[in-house]
């Protein structure tokens, strides 16, 4: 079996996967990315994500090594890669990597576009990092909402990638540049041969991967308005992770609308959740995970409250089927604490109840 598509998933039942553990977790526990990768697919979850955020301190990670990694050790499960930033890398590197990831993964690989990588890497790209503050999912007054693709005055068009823009402008500068990617990324990796999006500038080169495969699903991760519109137009999902279920609703109505408008059907929704599941000593309650999200994300101490999974398989299963109502087909868990391998354990049954 290779990606499973949307109609795999009934109406009212979630495809679950998990978030592989971090660096720190795999060092304490001994456990490396492929047998993580492994172990998931052998308790029997959908789809297994990977998240390329470095911790405090650490080097940033080779997202496509890791993926490969992941990719070359499983059979059949899907293959997620978290939070991607393809705007960064020149479009034909882009390309080869997606290529060769998607020869490794036999078609299971599922590309999830993020919206912000750091200074870092976007310093390697030269584009400059301005870091932004919270923002509520799908808030009207998101003051980081970067364009109106449905507002003809707007200076930022996306339809057009060969217009003048402001290079002094960063939100404007990562956001064209991840619309030119994306819409480019059918024909790159078809193997044409495509001259390079007037947001990389002179000098970037037509971009084409050596052998063409097929192009795999793109998440756009994000509760922005600007996510859910990039989802709509050039996303094949939307992936507000994390968010409560009533949040994801109101995204999941707006997409509607969009792709209606827009003559596409409606991108998948997935949604990520934080879990402690079982009864294993020292585990993180509710409470303290709800409060670690706001912390995180900037947000009031409250809004996280509906999010975590904890408990057992039956608890957990009622906790995630409530975004089902929300128009969501897939999950990603990542885990607040205890043991890897016996949180993946217990989730598997859990997805029992679910899928």
């Amino acid at each position: 079996m290779t990606f499973f598509p949307d109609t795999a998933v009934p109406p009212g039942r979630l495809a679950v996967g998990v978030v592989l553990p971090s660096r720190a977790v795999r060092r304490a526990q001994r456990l490396g990315l492929a047998a993580a990768a492994r172990h998931a697919e052998q308790a029997g979850l959908d789809l297994v994500s990977h998240r390329h955020r470095p911790a405090p301190g650490e080097p940033p990670p080779d997202a496509a090594a890791a993926l490969a990694a992941v990719a070359a050790a499983t059979d059949h499960i899907t293959v997620v890669s978290e939070a991607c930033a393809p705007r960064l890398p020149s479009p034909d590197r882009t390309a080869e990597q997606l290529a060769g990831l998607q020869r490794i993964a036999h078609g299971r690989l599922v590309l999830g576009v993020g919206a912000d990588s750091g200074p870092t890497p976007r310093a390697a790209a030269g584009i400059p990092y301005e870091p932004h503050g919270p923002y509520d999912l799908c808030s009207p007054h998101n003051p980081y909402d970067p364009y109106d693709p449905y507002d003809p005055h707007d200076p930022y068009d996306p339809y057009d990638l060969h217009v003048p823009y402001d290079p002094h402008d960063p939100h404007e500068e990562r956001e064209r540049r991840t619309d030119a990617v994306l819409r480019l990324l059918p024909r790159m990796l078809a193997g044409e041969r495509v001259p390079p999006p007037y947001a990389y500038g002179p000098g970037c080169a037509p971009a084409a991967p050596a052998a063409a495969v097929r192009v795999p699903p793109v998440w756009i991760a994000g509760g922005t308005h600007a996510a859910v519109r990039r989802a709509a137009l050039l996303g094949d999902g939307w992936f507000p992770s994390p968010a409560p279920a009533a949040e994801v609703a109101e995204g999941t109505v707006h997409l509607a609308e969009l792709t209606a408008a827009l003559g596409r059907k409606p991108p998948v929704v997935a949604v990520g959740a934080v879990a402690a599941l079982g009864t294993e000593p020292g585990l993180p309650g509710r409470a303290d995970i709800a409060a670690g999200l706001a912390e995180a994300h900037g947000a009031p101490a409250g809004r996280y409250a509906e999010v975590p999974v904890t408990g057992g398989a039956r608890e957990a299963a009622e906790r995630l089927h409530s975004y089902c109502g929300a128009g969501v087909s897939r999950v990603l868990v990542g885990f607040a604490g205890g043991d890897w391998r016996r949180q993946v354990e217990l989730l598997a049954e859990v997805r029992d109840l679910v899928r």
